[in-house]
């Protein structure tokens, strides 16, 4: 079990919660609408549109990558390994970030699930972003993100699967030069 401190304002601002009710889980929603294959998002404020190839997913010994790109010099590769169960502490008023299910049991079982994502071995998740060719991580971010698996949707004529998410993340250079907030992430991806 980890703890720690959100800036609870600022991420229930960005996870669209009411913040007059005390701290809230942080939670988000797919934009309506989405067409498939695309991720649309803010990267420190300006527009992100990226599109996910059919080939954008895929599962191996480290978990589930899926890869977005705008072009050559702006890109998001995002990796899950295993969810995440938050809760608040009702003393503390502090976020709790339990493990949760491995990703291949999530996947098989086509559910949907939270993903606390920072750094690749004590996080659940990460993600690499490259804006005009600069490469920053999330693990090199002072803050830890959010991303929600919303579903599986299965096509009822097709049978082709997409996979709807949402969150938000800061990613860093790993000399800590520069930084950036990825924010209003909405993505779905198709699943071969």
């Amino acid at each position: 079990m980890r703890r720690f401190l959100l800036l609870l304002p600022v991420a229930a601002l960005l996870a669209g919660c009411p913040t007059d009710d005390g701290p809230q889980a942080p939670t988000c929603t797919v934009e309506e609408e989405l067409p498939e294959g695309e991720l649309h998002a803010q990267v420190d404020g300006a527009d992100w549109v990226a599109e996910a190839p059919p080939t954008a997913m895929t599962m191996g010994a480290g978990g589930m990558m899926i890869f977005f790109n705008v072009d050559a010099h702006n890109t998001l590769t995002i990796r899950l390994r295993q969810s995440s169960l938050f809760s608040i502490d009702e003393e503390t008023e502090e976020i709790v970030i339990d493990e949760g299910d491995d990703i291949e049991d999530i996947h098989d079982d086509r559910v949907g699930a939270d993903f606390s994502v920072g750094d690749g071995t004590s996080d659940g998740a990460d993600a690499t972003l490259v804006v005009d060719d600069v490469t920053m991580h999330t693990g090199n971010a002072s803050d830890t993100g959010f991303l929600k698996l919303v579903e599986y949707a299965e096509d009822e004529d097709t049978g082709a699967v997409t996979l709807k998410g949402c969150g938000w993340f800061d990613a860093a250079e790993q000399n800590g030069d520069g930084e950036a907030s990825m924010t209003g992430i909405s993505f779905a991806t198709p699943i071969q």
